[in-house]
């Protein structure tokens, strides 16, 4: 007789991962203009569910979490119509009760505090993390180090560096064509949520960073792929921001994201960009930067169905991009007085924390004393972070 394959249980708010091959695939892969895959999960009490999937080199993967206990049944669909997957493995799963927290969100009673879905505060406590060198451990030792001193939060970048930049890699040679994506870096990701999960540690994935788009602060920009002068198709690195491909191109490499990652309860929130406010050559234009924001952050929420908080880099000062609709505020700063920046920090309407902090002068004025006093005063601070 035929034998069924046993139905896995996955415990409530834990990865559940699928993959197959298509019987017939033509195009980019990464372009959902030719190949729009879809995963939708019919399952307990709602409505079925569609989910992005993402091709992983190889092989389509769909990952998702179930809120809810119970039976659960995939089908796939490719461009809105029905196919049949070829080797989906599994295409049904249990979904059973777990200690776990959920998702992180905002408080909907107090401004100024985190919660998970099951009503436990979220205090993010830990550190930036946003690339690794040869002086620094990597991230899963780095990670089982920062749990076993008590941190719970990380802010990680997109970094093209150290293998983290899904568009381009260290070696110009090994970039891959535009509008397709460094597996090797996807991988490198797959390890890091990993390694989060596993430690407690809540990310935030930083998915831009000022210098591919600047030739003045920290500049990336000759070494970036989009750039000209290497075979790309932007004139100016402020270009970015308004250039109708690059828009696409970014509005595709963040579904990936979402498709890839957005399962994970140990995902904070999506940062939409590292201190945009460095790109010097876009500061005449600014409203084009706000209104990519709003764009990319509309992006994202349309294809995240867990619905993960998304903010950006902020100026302590009156910075338009505080007001736009982001779920949280995160500033920068750098003063010589880090006790009277910490003691006049007051959130508004939305959570704020400061998630980048320093000397003016880090390599003369980073002393104990500094380090300590921002440490503590952070503690102290009406907001919702250290």
């Amino acid at each position: 007789r035929a034998q069924t394959a046993p139905t896995p249980a996955v415990p409530r708010y834990a990865k559940f991962e699928a993959s197959w091959t298509l019987p017939v695939q033509s195009g980019n892969p990464f372009d959902p203009a030719d190949n729009d895959v879809q995963v939708t999960f019919a399952g307990p009490g709602d409505a079925p569910v569609s989910v992005p999937a993402f091709w992983d080199g190889d092989r389509w993967r769909v990952r998702f979490a179930p809120t809810r206990p119970g039976l659960y049944a995939l089908s796939v669909r490719r461009n809105g119509q029905d196919v049949a997957a070829v080797g989906l493995s599994p295409a049904r799963f249990r979904c059973v009760p777990s200690a776990s927290f959920g998702f992180v969100r905002r408080d909907p009673k107090v401004v100024q505090r985190f919660v998970f879905d099951n009503g436990r505060t979220f205090y993010p406590l830990g550190m930036d993390a946003a690339w690794t060198n040869r002086q620094m451990p990597d991230y899963a030792p780095a990670f089982a180090q920062m749990h076993a001193a008590g941190m719970n939060w990380a802010r990680v970048w997109m970094t093209y560096w150290d293998g983290k930049n899904l568009e381009w890699t260290s070696d110009k040679a090994q970039n891959p064509p535009i509008g397709r994506y460094d597996m090797a870096a996807a991988r490198r990701w797959d390890t890091i949520m990993d390694a989060a999960d596993k430690n407690g540690v809540f990310i935030q994935m930083t998915l831009q960073h000022h210098g591919p788009y600047t030739e003045k602060t920290d500049p990336n920009w000759r070494d970036n792929p989009f750039n000209k002068a290497n075979g790309g198709f932007l004139a100016r690195p402020d270009d970015f921001f308004i250039d109708s491909r690059a828009r696409l191109l970014t509005r595709n490499k963040y579904r990936y994201i979402v498709a890839r990652w957005g399962y994970s309860t140990h995902l904070m929130g999506w940062e939409l960009f590292n201190e945009v406010q460095n790109i010097t050559e876009a500061r005449s234009h600014f409203e084009d930067v706000v209104n990519w924001h709003k764009e990319m952050a509309l992006a994202v929420r349309a294809e995240d169905i867990n619905h993960h908080l998304v903010t950006t880099s902020n100026s302590p000062a009156d910075d338009p991009l505080a007001h736009i609709g982001l779920d949280y505020d995160q500033v920068h700063t750098y003063p010589s007085d880090i006790v009277s920046f910490f003691a006049a920090q007051r959130g508004a309407d939305v959570p704020l924390f400061t998630a980048e902090w320093g000397p003016g002068n880090a390599r003369r004025d980073m002393t104990e004393s500094f380090l300590h006093d921002g440490l503590w005063s952070s503690l102290m601070a009406p907001t919702a972070g250290a």
